[in-house]
């Protein structure tokens, strides 16, 4: 295992994602280079794997990285089903913290010092990230994300001033706080921050700051009611104490 490496992912997490969201988990203990933990259906092209025990995969999943010290680093217990991870640039990293079930997400990376961080404990069903050039995306603790999920830190195309030929349509970073379901269908402009505790609806279009603990709905997505809590059961006792 690259030690050093490790320790850079560690460094970069603590740079750039605790200054915005303090409470941000991944748990990396104990990673282990891919090729020390057997053989999971991982077609693994170039760069590198660290997983932790009791990482299983199901399913196919490819990883494709192409870029120096660029990675991937799965945290204990994660569970990962079709997953796809395509990587172009140096130090691109996806941190995917312990307790974490993806299905059938596809994560882009392309670009120098692009980083995805995904806390403890959260789940996603299906859906695509793409993250470009020094851009962030973070999804936080224990957050649910539903199907057909799509989150992206720039257009994907240049929009210009004509005048001066200067570029208008620059990335930026996306980032959901702990605990936050997005529903079916949702779509994360570059830019957004969702507070901890918050709902949007399916279908719904997000963009800019949605406060904490808000049901949101729309597109563009539009604060419904304030001061709501949600639970992955219809129970009460499931809504996290302190974002009640």
């Amino acid at each position: 295992m690259d030690s050093d490496l490790i320790e850079r992912v560690d460094a970069a997490l603590a740079a750039r994602v605790l200054p915005r969201i303090p409470d941000f988990g991944a748990s990396l203990e104990g990673l282990n280079a891919l090729a020390s933990v057997g053989e999971p259906p991982v077609a693994l092209e170039s760069g590198q794997m660290h997983v932790a025990e009791g990482v299983s995969f199901t399913g196919r999943t490819s990883v494709s990285i192409r870029g120096t010290g660029a990675g991937v680093f799965i945290g204990a217990r994660s569970h990962l089903h079709n997953c796809h991870f395509e990587f172009r640039g140096r130090d691109a990293w996806l941190v995917i913290g312990a307790d974490c079930v993806l299905r059938n997400v596809r994560f882009g990376l392309n670009g120098n010092d692009a980083l995805m961080a995904v806390g403890d404990t959260a789940t996603w069903q299906s859906g695509t990230a793409l993250c470009n050039d020094g851009r962030l995306i973070v999804i936080g603790n224990d957050s649910m994300l539903s199907n057909e999920i799509v989150l992206r830190t720039d257009d994907g195309h240049g929009i210009f001033d004509l005048a001066t030929q200067a570029r208008i349509n620059a990335g930026r970073d996306i980032v959901l706080h702990r605990h936050v379901w997005l529903g079916n269908g949702v779509r994360v402009n570059k830019g957004a921050d969702v507070g901890a505790g918050s709902v949007v609806g399916q279908q719904g279009i997000v963009s800019g700051r949605l406060e904490a603990k808000g049901l949101y709905a729309g597109a563009p997505a539009r604060l419904i009611r304030s001061d709501i809590g949600w639970s992955r059961s219809f129970h009460f006792d499931g809504v996290p104490e302190d974002l009640r």
